[in-house]
């Protein structure tokens, strides 16, 4: 559980997340209705696409953007010098959130294609 003192932090981190989330996922709607593709399969298919390139995103928006988080807002000491010494303060909170959740899922994914047997 976040301290008391970060409350506001942690909301505006995962606020940032979901804004993200939420323009990815808009994007994927809009395409998939340009291909003639319902609303709800777009949604469907987004959330529970069975390959690999979906399943490692949403691996990394769980165990690797909501972690970073704790070690930003939390100071939580895993190694990652450069996240401990951003300042902690609500404005660098929301934006964070959303560069994390756009740039490491993506990061991931052509990392994992790039190994022998990736997409």
């Amino acid at each position: 559980m976040a301290p008391r003192g970060h409350l506001h932090d942690w909301i505006l981190f995962i606020a940032g997340v979901l804004l993200a989330l939420g323009f990815k996922c808009a994007r994927y709607v809009y395409e998939g209705k340009k291909r003639g593709v319902r609303t709800k399969d777009s949604l469907f298919e987004w959330f529970f696409e069975a390959t690999l390139a979906n399943g490692v995103s949403w691996f990394t928006t769980l165990f690797i953007v909501l972690p970073f988080g704790g070690v930003y807002i939390d100071k939580v000491s895993v190694g990652a010098g450069w996240i401990l010494n951003l300042p902690v303060h609500w404005t660098f909170s929301l934006g964070f959130g959303g560069l994390m959740e756009y740039i490491a899922p993506n990061l991931m994914k052509w990392i994992v294609a790039k190994l022998p047997g990736g997409e």
